[in-house]
């Protein structure tokens, strides 16, 4: 690993930036800052390994969830040793450990096969299985969701568009062309594998570091080496916050329906993404999807951390209200609220073709849904669609000095400063 992802490409472009907030030159700087409900990334990074480990091990109360890419014989020095000095720090999701396993068992003097075999072991395992059933049900959800993202190549309307385009044009057009041409390069490059496992690895992982810091509030850390677990970490967190700002936004619907003016929704989209005609187009300020945020709200950063010979560390400013959404989508078996009486509300309507003067509208709906195998949930079409979709964009976080009266202050000496007289 060596080059940026195509995952950085599309974060780093300032095309993909759909706002920006102005934060002062101090707090930007500060390495500890990341942006609320937006991403920090500082790209491809030369760490030195030994760097890496003394981070791992003066890290305190952080979970690290460990991919098994991590898991090499010629791991750096002292890694192990880092992840085990607090319990649970150590994290091990049931997938990963299914595969982890028969490489551990063919090396008996791994530190940490010979932590899981002690009476107190420090390393935490975690499981579906183990969760409530309502947190079982959204881990379904989404796990199934990016999933469908892995199977873009092999869908039959991209492989009969490769096939017709071959013909016409009497030379091989590639399934993988022609993805990347509707899905874009992302979607393209992770379908290239396939959906290789039973258990969903990958995916499974980034939920359950993204559910584990949303409902204990603890900082968790993806540790891998695979770009395909950034870039679906990358997707997660925007759905989520797709989500957290539809349920917000249905809130408020339900407490004031007169506050939004309706639309008939065109016929065409009746049959597809949502059924029935009971469905509404709702009319909503772009601004609406930035002051519906609460004003309060407990803060938790969840990263990723792809290593190898260059290190890239992407970090997501979560907040704990969003595990809120989790709840609902289990209760409800995948909808974004449960207060319209089994309708879905989806803030956003992209990639739907409306004309132009519908596209600040939300939609009120029933949606088509797909069975999960194994689930009492299942997924919205809409939002298979901006799965499979490179539509990401995400807030800016723009470096601003301080204003000319402070840094004069900042000048005067001491004794003659003013200070304020307000209480704090």
């Amino acid at each position: 690993m060596g080059k940026m992802s195509a995952t950085e490409h599309h974060f780093r472009s300032p095309k993909n930036r759909d706002y920006t907030i102005d934060v002062s030159g101090d707090e930007f700087n500060a390495p500890t800052f990341v942006p609320r409900l937006s991403y920090k990334g500082g790209g491809l990074q030369s760490v030195p390994m030994e760097s890496l480990v003394d981070s791992i091990a003066q890290a305190s109360d952080v979970a690290f969830f460990c991919d098994n890419s991590v898991f090499e014989d010629d791991a750096p020095s002292g890694i192990w040793e880092a992840l085990l000095t607090e319990p649970g720090k150590l994290t091990i999701t049931v997938e990963v450990m299914a595969e982890l396993l028969p490489w551990l068992k063919v090396r008996p003097e791994h530190p940490v096969l010979k932590a899981m075999k002690m009476k107190d072991s420090p390393i935490k395992i975690v499981g579906m299985q183990t969760l409530a059933e309502h947190d079982r049900n959204a881990g379904a959800y989404y796990t199934a969701l990016l999933r469908a993202r892995r199977r873009v190549i092999n869908m039959p309307s991209v492989v009969e568009e490769a096939a017709r385009l071959s013909t016409e044009g009497g030379a091989s057009v590639t399934p993988y062309a022609v993805a990347q041409k509707e899905f874009g390069e992302r979607a393209a490059k992770l379908s290239r594998k396939g959906v290789n496992d039973k258990l969903g690895t990958d995916e499974a992982l980034v939920f359950q570091a993204a559910r584990h810091s949303l409902e204990t509030g603890q900082k968790a850390i993806i540790l891998t080496k695979d770009s395909d677990i950034e870039e679906q970490f990358y997707k997660f967190f925007w759905l989520l916050d797709t989500h957290y700002r539809s349920m917000l936004i249905a809130d408020l619907y339900s407490e004031c329906f007169s506050r939004f003016p309706l639309h008939v929704m065109p016929n065409e989209f009746n049959g597809y993404p949502f059924r029935g005609d009971c469905n509404s187009l709702v009319q909503r300020p772009e601004s609406l999807l930035h002051e519906v945020i609460p004003d309060r709200f407990r803060f938790v950063a969840v990263s990723c951390w792809r290593v190898g010979v260059k290190t890239s560390i992407l970090t997501f400013g979560a907040e704990r209200e969003m595990y809120r959404v989790l709840y609902v989508k289990g209760k409800t078996g995948g909808l974004n609220t449960d207060r319209l009486g089994g309708r879905n509300f989806h803030a956003y309507l992209a990639p739907m073709p409306l004309p132009m003067r519908l596209r600040g509208c939300a939609a009120v709906a029933h949606d088509i849904r797909h069975p999960i195998p194994g689930s009492t949930a299942s997924l919205a079409e809409l939002d298979i669609f901006q799965a499979l979709f490179s539509l990401e964009r995400h807030g800016h976080y723009r470096r601003v000095p301080k204003p000319i009266e402070e840094r004069v202050r900042l000048l005067l000496p001491a004794s003659s400063r003013l200070t304020s007289r307000r209480g704090d």
